[in-house]
């Protein structure tokens, strides 16, 4: 998701949420309809924000994150702010993981 999130950063002046789910929503106790929800929302209230906002956002495990700033942590699949991971995560900074990630341009 963070792959895609860095491509679609390019496009200016859009509000784009990426979502997904740990658990398909077919399965008991997934989260895909909560993402969803958080999703809608995010959108909802980024358009009802007195200033212009725009950029890509990742909703998932109770948060809506701007993609730059987000992190998955290791052991859980989550998604989170990097200050909360508590340095057991995968980060992106500048559009770019520490390592393997193929190169925007």
């Amino acid at each position: 998701m963070l792959y895609t999130a860095a491509k679609l950063s390019k496009l200016t002046e859009k509000i784009i949420v990426l979502t997904g789910a740990a658990r398909p929503e077919r399965f008991t106790d997934s989260d895909a309809s909560f993402n969803i929800g958080m999703a809608i929302g995010a959108i909802h209230a980024f358009r009802q924000v007195p200033t212009q906002v725009s950029g890509v956002f990742i909703a998932m495990s109770g948060v809506v994150v701007p993609w730059n700033e987000c992190s998955r942590i290791i052991e859980t699949g989550q998604f989170a702010k990097e200050r909360e991971t508590n340095g057991n995560h995968r980060p992106f900074r500048n559009g770019y993981a520490l390592k393997n990630v193929p190169n925007s341009g």
